[in-house]
């Protein structure tokens, strides 16, 4: 089964003027394919619909059935990915197989690794937010408690930014690992070796957000509300923290961790919201189609080295644990870090060489199903 997502995230008013091409044209020029969604995630879901049509044209008849997914709100929580689940599920389908967004084909974005790398994710964080409470008395703000309600619920705060999740290191290891001699030398030495290097490790990749993410449950506040009146005392306070959940933590864990290290009985701690879930399981490196996927990777464009990597955000390919424990994430457009910046940014885009390789790839993956 192939996955993608029709919708795509807004465009923040009054950016609009910022695009090099409007946003919404759809512009080829300069060796790129221009506009929202592009890379998230209509880039791959016109390319698996180029590829199954050249197939079509050509008159292959796949062993395998093959499934196309194209769920209409991921960026919202993926009703309809669970939708389609469902009906997998009722009809007792079991996937061999399921390729979803989430890596991709990097360049410039591993820190000492230069060229490409494709970056495969056998699994994804989990998201939950709780909310930090704390009550107060009100009052005037000339006679102060020793802490307002407000002041509480900073203090929280800050002893969960000082005290992060405990870091798993076993996940960036497969990743460093897996490149090979194409990583530098001290960060194959350390990793191959954590038994010795471990903390010194944690260091180097806790300094950097986005190597400190793929190690740990990450914590991230990010609304809070208070008072009324700069001059009134808030009667109620509250934040909100944001938790993407790495593999072996689930969101019940992250609650009891939070009210731990938070360890204030005038606090507060609870669900933001019912959009949460646990991380996904993990598929295997070993099975058919990883092997598969990364070697048709690698036919595309020789120049490619391939390694696996936990997926940091969420894909509609947590909806199908049900029916598939082969669920891999990875689409096969390059990334830099301008192109990075572009997704849920401004001057989105995607290289038109890049695209032509997603279909490739795509092709390939379909013409060979029997194999995964």
């Amino acid at each position: 089964m192939f996955l993608a997502h029709q919708d795509v995230v807004p465009v923040a008013v009054g950016s609009e003027n910022e695009w090099t091409h409007p946003p919404f044209a759809g512009v080829v020029a300069d060796g790129f394919i221009w506009g929202r969604g592009a890379l998230d995630d209509k880039g791959s879901l016109i390319s698996l619909l180029e590829a199954a049509e050249r197939l079509l044209a050509e008159g292959f008849v796949p062993e395998r059935s093959i499934y196309f997914g194209f769920g209409h709100d991921e960026e919202v929580g993926g009703q309809g990915a669970k939708a389609m689940a469902k009906i997998l599920v009722d009809r007792g389908v079991r996937l061999g197989f399921l390729l979803d967004e989430g890596g991709f084909v990097t360049k410039g974005l591993i820190p000492g690794v230069e060229g490409r790398v494709a970056l495969i994710g056998p699994a994804e964080k989990g998201y939950t937010s709780l909310k930090i409470s704390a009550q107060g008395l009100g009052g005037h703000a000339s006679m102060p408690p020793r802490h307002t309600a407000l002041g509480l619920v900073a203090r929280a705060i800050n002893r969960l930014e000082n005290h992060p999740f405990p870091a798993d290191l076993s996940f960036t290891r497969e990743t460093i690992m897996a490149l090979g001699p194409a990583a530098p030398f001290v960060q194959r030495v350390v990793f191959a070796n954590l038994w010795l290097f471990g903390p010194l490790a944690e260091a180097m990749l806790s300094a950097i957000p986005a190597t400190s993410a793929g190690i740990r449950t990450s914590t991230a506040a990010t609304m809070m509300t208070a008072g009324v009146k700069d001059n009134v005392l808030p009667q109620r306070a509250e934040a909100v923290v944001n938790f993407r959940i790495l593999p072996g933590d689930t969101v019940d864990s992250v609650i009891h961790y939070v009210t731990t290290v938070i360890d204030d009985p005038e606090v507060t701690v609870s669900r933001y919201s019912e959009f949460s879930n646990n991380p996904s399981a993990v598929a295997p490196l070993d099975a058919p189609g990883f092997k598969l996927l990364s070697r048709l990777i690698r036919d595309v464009r020789p120049d490619t080295l391939v390694a696996p990597r936990i997926v940091v955000g969420a894909t509609d390919a947590r909806h199908f644990e049900a029916v598939s424990d082969a669920s891999y994430r990875f689409l096969g457009l390059e990334v830099g870090p301008e192109e990075l910046a572009g997704m849920h940014g401004t001057n989105e885009r995607v290289s038109t060489a890049s695209f032509i390789d997603s279909a490739r790839l795509y092709y390939l993956l379909m013409r060979r199903s029997a194999e995964l």
